[in-house]
């Protein structure tokens, strides 16, 4: 966060935990077990308050002004959203507007006969039974024990909603489709079957899932 922000005579210096034990790090901060994520702990609402509460540096208020007033270009129109999470220990991407909500992780009914497998059973949102699918193992990754951050992403993939098990959601982001990158050779070959490619995400990449070939996996396996 502090490198995005206009430097100043007064800088505000920020240790920006977050990063390093925290959330986006290697999750050893001991306040996570209260907090559950960086996004409601007061020290990043600290470290946020003091940022945004010190002057801009000269010119830079003008400049931005002129950004924001400035017509938009032409391929602005062909930017997309999509909702970052961990799965499996990874970071994926897939396209907001397949998303209902992010409800929080409710009980989960296994069905007879169907253990171990990418269906994990049945859970309910907001009253409606729902299928709920382990995206890690549709990825062919090792599902991460229940933690204090999972939630259950409501999508739509053409034959109803189901529910997706995700480890920890981040949020969207806005990207390009020009910018995809090429799938590293470190994915597992499921995964790297599921996904269109690599997007640039904060200091890492996300792989972005390919929502016709996620739909035919789901179907295959149903």
């Amino acid at each position: 966060m502090a490198e995005d922000m206009p430097a100043t005579a007064a800088a505000v210096v920020v240790d920006d935990c977050w990063n390093r034990t925290g959330t986006f790090g290697d999750r050893t901060c001991a306040r996570l077990a209260a907090v559950e994520t960086c996004g409601r702990c007061p020290v990043r609402a600290d470290a946020a308050e003091r940022l945004f509460a010190r002057p801009p540096a000269p010119g830079w208020l003008a400049e931005n002004t002129a950004i924001v007033a400035a017509p938009l270009a032409a391929a602005a129109g062909a930017l997309r959203s999509a909702m970052v999470f961990r799965c499996g220990g990874e970071w994926f991407a897939l396209e907001t507007r397949l998303f209902d909500e992010i409800a929080p992780a409710g009980p989960v009914h296994t069905l007879p006969h169907r253990r171990g497998g990418a269906l994990s059973g049945l859970t309910v949102v907001r009253g409606q039974l729902l299928l709920c699918l382990s995206l890690a193992r549709l990825l062919g990754l090792a599902a991460a024990p229940a933690a204090t951050g999972e939630r259950h992403g409501v999508v739509q993939l053409g034959g109803g909603p189901v529910a997706l098990v995700l480890e920890e959601v981040a949020g969207t982001l806005r990207y390009d489709p020009a910018r995809l990158t090429a799938r590293p050779a470190t994915l597992p070959q499921a995964a790297a079957a599921l996904t269109a490619g690599l997007l640039p995400w904060r200091d890492r990449m996300a792989a972005l899932i390919d929502p016709p070939l996620l739909r035919a996996a789901v179907e295959r396996m149903l």
